[in-house]
């Protein structure tokens, strides 16, 4: 039986929190679906993917959009952030 820890972090960048994400098997970055939170969320998956490239190891990172309007959604990402859209 796999032991489930879930930890949950300041919304901005911290040690405690990079030691975490390292420590972590995943990471799930909670995000609104304004522009400013989109770019936030898509800062913190790149951070994950150097902190699992300098632990040697894999670290699965995704967004959970909260509140989000799925038109008004899809509709910010296509004027803005594509790179999020493509890390889905």
């Amino acid at each position: 039986m796999a032991d489930l820890v879930l930890v949950d972090t300041a919304g901005f960048g911290n040690l405690s929190a990079n030691v975490a994400m390292t420590s972590a098997d995943a990471v799930l970055v909670p995000a609104l679906s304004g522009e400013a939170d989109i770019t936030e969320a898509e800062k913190t998956i790149r951070l994950v993917a150097r902190l699992a490239r300098a632990a040697r190891r894999d670290i699965a990172a995704r967004v959970l959009l909260n509140r989000a309007q799925v038109q008004d959604t899809c509709k910010k990402w296509s004027q803005g952030s594509r790179a999020l859209k493509a890390l889905f």
